[in-house]
């Protein structure tokens, strides 16, 4: 009785692997015939801090050891991203910083599908709402795309000063 249910137990597992290898090889879906631009990378902005009186409504409750002078505000400053390709305006977005309280970076990962060919592709991504200028990251460049390629957009350089745009090779 034993043998049995280990020869069982052996054929069901046999044909559950069987069955996953062969479904590994069902393709999903049409083969691309668009290439993608992707924008992907963490930036983390300046910090604001905004600091008020607190009112009588808020002191109320609290006890006199734990009342604060100043109730203060911190957050980090939103992003301006800009896409042109070939020239036409493909993305305006304010990339706002992640968080509850908005005080963690701010992370862009955008897609966007292109027909085959060449393009002319320009990245701006700009801090907004300082008083002094912020950080202003920009590439600009010309690739040539066929049909399942993917330009990846992404922070280079040494500190991650820059943008680069990554590109299959040829």
């Amino acid at each position: 009785m034993t043998h049995v249910r280990r020869l069982s137990g052996l054929f069901v597992a046999l044909l559950l692997g069987g069955g996953v290898v062969l479904g590994s090889r069902v393709p999903l879906g049409a083969a691309p015939d668009a290439a993608q631009i992707r924008m992907s990378w963490r930036a983390l902005g300046r910090h604001v801090e905004r600091c008020r009186a607190p009112t009588d409504a808020e002191l109320e409750g609290v006890p006199a050891h734990m009342r604060q002078k100043e109730i203060c505000e911190r957050r980090l400053l939103p992003f301006r991203l800009v896409l042109r390709v070939d020239g036409a305006l493909t993305l305006d977005e304010l990339v706002s910083p992640s968080g509850a309280r908005q005080d963690r970076p701010a992370y862009v990962f955008r897609e966007l599908a292109v027909p085959p060919g060449p393009h002319r592709i320009e990245v701006q991504f700009t801090e907004e709402g300082g008083t002094t200028p912020g950080t202003s990251l920009a590439v600009d460049t010309t690739a040539t795309l066929a049909p399942g390629d993917i330009a990846l957009v992404t922070r280079g350089g040494d500190e991650g000063d820059r943008l680069a745009i990554l590109l299959p090779p040829p």
